[in-house]
């Protein structure tokens, strides 16, 4: 495999990995979660940065919102929290110079 793709994959882990302990970290009610917010734009720009598809950021984003161990939020606010966190990552790949 190609170091520079190598690299490449082990950043992107690394901010999946941020991502799933930021969302570990939401409380009930947590409405803005600005710690998930940044996690997710820096995965969102750093996909951009490395040509990820876009639709390859979102499989990635839901997988991560869907497979965490949420249960102590609630169904309908974990369905909330992995719309946002797809807003927040598509906001972010296509404009990944604006603060989030």
């Amino acid at each position: 495999m190609d170091e520079r793709r190598s690299e490449k994959r082990g950043a992107l882990r690394g901010l999946v990995s941020a991502l799933y302990g930021d969302l570990l970290a939401v409380r009930r009610g947590d409405r803005e979660a600005p710690q998930l917010r940044m996690a997710v734009s820096a995965l969102a720009v750093e996909a951009h940065r490395v040509d990820v598809p876009p639709e390859r950021l979102l499989v990635v984003l839901k997988r991560v919102t869907e497979g965490c161990a949420l249960e102590h939020v609630g169904f309908f606010e974990r369905l909330a929290l992995g719309e946002r966190c797809v807003q927040w990552g598509i906001a972010s790949y296509y404009r990944p110079d604006e603060p989030v």
